[in-house]
């Protein structure tokens, strides 16, 4: 067996090939999930003529349209939620086993690096008010690779920063939670319209509620924003603190 191939190295490959199941579980499902929920439109407007009994039809149709998009919301998120893990366990298990290399120092960085990249451009083709966290989170990561090359070529040595690790929690927990928000046609806004009340006396009846794709989304988006900030304050205290040696 090739020495390269161990049980660390592997997990860390696994990472990058669980890469294309979150997308096309997020992606394809979802997909499957919108033609279900216009077969429900027609069954509901073909029920409108026939009372109750259509009405159930198009409630237990649209029922099932509802349950695909959150199945592949949930999906594509634990999917993630089990990559990010696996990078603890990686190099968990190549400090314990013994198995720390080159190879895998070089692998477990491009794998982290491609799993944050490639759900954060579709999180963002899916939802376009993501895009400045998102190019601010994806610009730091290459700004620090290079910085990293640049320091092993003159035989230096980046330490990572506690912030960076912060960054790199608040940053996977907030896009778990964005991978939760089910695609649809509507526009999502950065920030939520809080309703008017009418009137003291009707104030028990017209308590403010958010849908729970809704809360997500403000959850997931305020966490995705500090993670930027997080990222452009680590990175300068990579350049900073961790200048290149002669």
């Amino acid at each position: 067996m090739n020495p390269q191939l161990n049980t660390a190295n592997l997990i860390t490959i696994s990472r990058i090939l669980m890469i294309p199941l979150i997308l096309g579980v997020y992606v394809c499902m979802q997909g499957g999930g919108e033609s279900a929920s216009q077969i429900a439109q027609g069954v509901a407007q073909a029920g409108q003529g026939v009372a109750q009994a259509g009405q159930g039809v198009a409630q237990a149709g649209q029922r099932v349209a509802l349950d695909g998009l959150v199945t592949s919301n949930w999906l594509a998120a634990l999917l993630f939620i089990i990559a990010s893990l696996s990078d603890w366990l990686d190099g968990y298990l190549a400090r314990r086993l013994g198995q720390t290399s080159d190879f895998g120092a070089f692998l477990d960085p491009v794998a982290d690096k491609l799993l944050v990249v490639c759900v954060l451009i579709l999180l963002t083709s899916a939802h376009a008010a993501l895009l400045l966290p998102a190019v601010i989170i994806i610009a730091r990561e290459i700004t620090v690779s290079a910085l990293r090359e640049w320091t092993a070529s003159r035989r230096a040595r980046i330490a990572v920063a506690f912030s960076g690790k912060i960054k790199t929690a608040v940053q996977m927990t907030a896009i778990s939670t964005l991978l939760l928000v089910p695609l649809n046609n509507t526009p999502r806004v950065p920030f939520p319209s809080f309703p008017t009340f009418p009137s003291l006396s009707s104030l028990p009846s017209s308590l403010p509620s958010f849908p729970i794709a809704d809360t997500l989304w403000y959850l997931g988006y305020h966490l995705l924003l500090l993670s930027a900030l997080l990222s452009i304050i680590s990175l300068l205290q990579y350049l900073l603190t961790s200048p290149p040696k002669p």
